[in-house]
């Protein structure tokens, strides 16, 4: 298994993005009586906002982190989702860090 990339989303990842998005919150719509929202978002909108990341291993996409970047000090993750036939641990840190770094970046 090679080292995971991390790198801006483009749209050409769009059909992939979603798919990981629906893989990984598969669980979630009978646990909680519906979708959760980041499985009805418009990635293709959503990746026009130059705010997502994707990590790819091998050429595929395995998780998507969606930054939301607000004016001032404001911060947050909107969205990360793994792949679940994937270390989502490594993925989900790999993208928490270069989710801080795209923070500080643009400082």
């Amino acid at each position: 298994m090679s080292d995971l990339a991390l790198r801006p989303a483009t749209a050409d990842d769009v059909p992939r993005i979603t798919a990981v998005v629906e893989a990984a919150y598969a669980h979630y719509p009978d646990r909680i009586g519906g979708r959760p929202r980041p499985m009805d978002d418009d990635y293709g909108a959503v990746v026009e906002t130059g705010r997502v990341r994707v990590a790819e291993r091998d050429g595929e996409i395995c998780g998507v982190v969606v930054l939301a970047i607000e004016q001032g000090d404001e911060f947050w993750i909107d969205n990360v989702a793994v792949h679940p036939a994937h270390l989502a641990a490594v993925v989900r840190d790999q993208l928490h860090a270069v989710s801080q770094t795209v923070w500080i970046a643009r400082a």
